[in-house]
């Protein structure tokens, strides 16, 4: 009996260990006001992800939890002749975006429910 307490206890406390922070991220990638792309990418707390489209544009995102509603995303995007290396602080569940000339991003970020 002890043995088995001692693995659900075990299997229990891994499990909060492994437990990741998820966020979903949508982005929308303009350039010259036509839309390049829109992109969902799921990313994990503090680990970069990215996404690359061709020769149209490479995406890498970072984020790094702020508080319960908020977290700091480290923007790369990398068009033909173009980047955009902005860090941004977003609300959960609100849109947020920066432009520089013609180039706009656009985003997102939900947290997973997984």
């Amino acid at each position: 009996m002890k043995k088995l307490i001692s693995i659900v206890i075990l299997l229990c406390v891994s499990g909060i260990i492994s437990a990741k922070n998820i966020y979903m991220v949508s982005a929308k990638i303009y350039d010259q006001n036509t839309l390049l792309g829109s992109p969902i990418i799921g990313v994990e707390a503090n680990r970069k992800a990215s996404v690359s489209v061709d020769d149209s544009y490479h995406l890498s995102l970072l984020i790094k939890e702020m508080s319960e509603k908020t977290v700091g995303v480290s923007i790369n995007l990398k068009l033909k002749d173009k980047k955009l290396n902005p860090v941004l602080e977003v609300e959960l569940g609100k849109n947020a975006s920066v432009a520089v000339g013609e180039t706009k991003l656009s985003i997102l970020v939900t947290k997973s429910s997984t």
